[in-house]
């Protein structure tokens, strides 16, 4: 009579002889603000001061900004030229994330992620930014950053920093300061007063967070069960 044998399965034994579970490649995730659009009545600076709880991220110091609602409602007929405008190079989503001066990007519950990349434009004239990338909690203006790069932004082209190309791919950031450095370059539209503050946009964000490996005691217990599979095997023969 043929005796059955207990097989272990290919896949469970080849994770074994590895040493333990290979991790899945993180998938690369992008950011979208269109579901906050509002449109209906003008809102000049944007729908609430801060983005928070979106995504998985909360964006201080970033509104949202409905197109539709500032190049129709807003501006409609006045014919003004500014960056929200669909130009050369730049096709914009429905909604975007309007920065004046600093904004800060913060991932909720403490988890780091790795930044693959952003879209920047500028509102009304030529603005320059500072992005810091850090691996702690941002708390305080000195505090080390380990990541940095400074672009100038012209309305009506969208720029796209691809943060793997400068070598910041593999960086786990929790929190990204975007700031305005550079100095006003307009007056008020109507009174003629210098602006203290230029104004950006931010699209396009994509990240994707460390793939998950397992903890050493999961591990050791995958182990121990193959090896008294293993051995209840051999008993059977």
């Amino acid at each position: 009579m043929l005796r059955s044998r207990f097989l272990i399965p290919a896949a469970l034994a080849a994770t074994v002889l590895a040493g333990t579970p290979s991790a899945p490649l993180a998938a690369q995730t992008p950011i979208s603000f269109n579901s906050l659009a509002y449109g209906g009545a003008c809102q000049w600076g944007g729908g609430p001061v801060d983005i928070t709880n979106h995504q998985g991220f909360d964006f201080f110091g970033l509104r949202p900004l409905d197109i539709a609602n500032y190049t129709g409602a807003c501006w409609g007929g006045y014919g003004q030229q500014h960056g929200y405008l669909n130009g050369p190079g730049q096709t914009l989503p429905a909604v975007v994330g309007l920065g004046f001066g600093r904004a800060q990007v913060q991932t909720l519950a403490a988890t780091p992620f790795n930044l693959r990349s952003m879209s920047f434009g500028a509102g009304w004239s030529n603005v320059s930014l500072s992005i810091r990338g850090y691996t702690g909690l941002f708390t305080a203006d000195n505090q080390p950053y380990a990541m940095r790069t400074d672009i100038t932004l012209t309305p009506g082209t969208l720029q796209t920093v691809d943060f793997g190309a400068l070598g910041f791919s593999g960086i786990r950031f929790f929190s990204i300061n975007v700031e305005d450095w550079g100095t006003p370059q307009f007056t008020h539209w109507d009174t003629g007063a210098p602006m203290t503050e230029e104004t950006y946009f931010v699209t396009g964000m994509v990240y994707d967070l460390p793939a998950q490996v397992p903890e050493p005691a999961t591990a050791g217990l995958l182990a121990l069960g193959v090896g008294v599979l293993g051995l209840a095997a051999r008993r059977r023969r």
